[in-house]
């Protein structure tokens, strides 16, 4: 079962990097979203409009919540965060949501380039996460 956890996360994770290089090349913003990995498939989790100001909040509810559910492997919310005090950095941040690891927070720094999205190195926010595999 850690096999097809792990192959889910990593498929969320190419997703959203894809998505988020999109989203900022065609708005100059990343706006926060999240998705389930669902029987092979990554489907988005949508937002109602009155959760406005705690969306983040909101779908971190909805990836906990949706883990829960028979046929979801994997789930994940990815907000834009600023890397240093000046702002002169951003960066994309991932909370990784399965039934067989622990809640994986993610960070990964980005720039816009001519030739589009270029992504830092990933770096592991949660403290406690070890791969046992």
């Amino acid at each position: 079962m850690r096999g097809q956890t792990q192959v889910a996360l990593k498929a969320i994770l190419k997703y959203m990097r894809g998505f988020a290089a999109s989203m900022i090349q065609s708005s100059g913003r990343f706006y926060p979203c999240a998705v389930e990995f669902h029987d092979g498939m990554i489907k988005p989790i949508e937002a109602p409009d009155h959760v406005d100001g705690q969306l983040i909040e909101y779908f971190q509810q909805q990836c906990f919540k949706a883990v829960k559910k028979s046929g979801v492997t994997g789930a994940a919310v990815c907000f834009d965060v600023w890397l240093d005090d000046d702002q002169a950095e951003d960066g994309l941040q991932m909370t990784l949501f399965s039934k067989d690891f622990p809640q994986i927070d993610l960070l990964m720094s980005w720039k816009l380039t001519e030739n589009g999205i270029e992504y830092g190195k990933v770096r592991i926010l949660s403290p406690d996460f070890r791969d046992d595999d």
